[in-house]
């Protein structure tokens, strides 16, 4: 006879594993992924690429938030390349 635990697929399976990722943009989302399995974000490697601060900025929280080192270093380099005096409050 088989118990509900070994018939069941889904959210209570001890298979499946969940995280909450509300707190994410869905607009940053597909570059962590793409950081995660690869090390590095096609888009700030382009020779010329017009990087936003508010995008450096949400990996650099991200990073922090996750606690992803590697990403957080590579968040930072390309933030202190688009500080200046101009667009620092």
């Amino acid at each position: 006879m088989e118990t509900d635990s070994q018939t069941a697929k889904g959210p209570k399976d001890s298979s499946f594993l969940t995280i909450d990722i509300n707190n994410i943009d869905h607009k940053t989302l597909p570059y962590l992924l793409e950081y995660i399995y690869t090390g590095r974000i096609k888009k700030l490697a382009l020779p010329g690429a017009v990087i936003s601060p508010p995008f450096i900025i949400d990996l650099l929280t991200i990073a922090t938030n996750y606690d992803i080192p590697d990403l957080r270093t590579y968040a930072e380099y390309y933030l202190k390349d688009i500080i200046c005096v101009d667009n620092a409050w």
